[in-house]
């Protein structure tokens, strides 16, 4: 399940509805949105590779706690505040990365039973490659949106690039930045603003709350 094919609100009405530690749930949320609102760093060149992300680290704030009723439906609120913050982090990040950019498009989303934290992740596990193949779903939707290229092996590579991007880096409060080269004159530079929370304890079940900018260099 994603905000793909339900919506926002959906998703976030289907993640409220199954969270067991509402608690719990919204300190991560709350974190998660602080170190969202950390100032981006100053210019970082990007390298041009292929497909290829760079981690840019934010020191991880302690938990801060939230006061909410046991009403699971307060975590709503939360979870879009918190998507809105992970939207603005990635076009500052973008703005202060890729200087004289322009058209630069952002969206954002989320994926429920998301794959997973940890080192060692690969695109063959089918939890990681349904998580892959909803990040591809939407990169193309936006694409097409968009007006950019649309190619299978680009939108694969960048997926999954990003997928194991947050499955390394355990998915607490980061920025990524990358460039795909699509030809010698032809790129389309991103960022890539992510966290993970959790939803259920037994079995543990977690959602990735993502933000993604992006610009297309023609080559003119």
């Amino acid at each position: 399940m994603s905000a793909i094919t339900t919506g926002i609100d959906g998703i976030i009405g289907a993640i409220t509805s199954t969270v067991t530690d509402a608690t719990a749930t919204a300190a991560q949320l709350t974190t998660l949105a602080t170190n969202f609102a950390v100032p981006a760093s100053p210019a970082i060149k990007a390298p041009a590779l292929h497909g290829y992300a760079v981690g840019l680290h934010k020191s991880y704030s302690p938990e801060r706690s939230l006061i909410l009723s046991d009403d699971q439906q307060d975590l709503g609120p939360l979870i879009k505040s918190t998507l809105k913050a992970a939207l603005a982090k990635s076009q500052a990040v973008f703005t202060s990365t890729y200087v004289g950019d322009t058209g630069v498009h952002s969206d954002n989303g989320l994926v429920n039973n998301y794959c997973g934290t940890g080192a060692g992740a690969q695109p063959s596990d089918p939890t990681v490659e349904a998580a892959i193949t909803q990040l591809k779903q939407q990169l193309s939707q936006n694409f097409v949106n968009w007006q950019y290229p649309v190619e299978d092996d680009m939108l694969q590579n960048m997926a999954q690039t990003m997928v194991l991007e947050v499955f390394d880096k355990a998915g607490s409060g980061d920025t990524s930045v990358g460039t795909y080269s699509i030809n010698v004159n032809q790129s389309i530079d991103w960022t890539l603003t992510y966290g993970l929370f959790s939803v259920t304890e037994n079995p543990s079940t977690q959602g990735l709350i993502y933000a993604f900018s992006s610009a297309f260099n023609s080559g003119f």
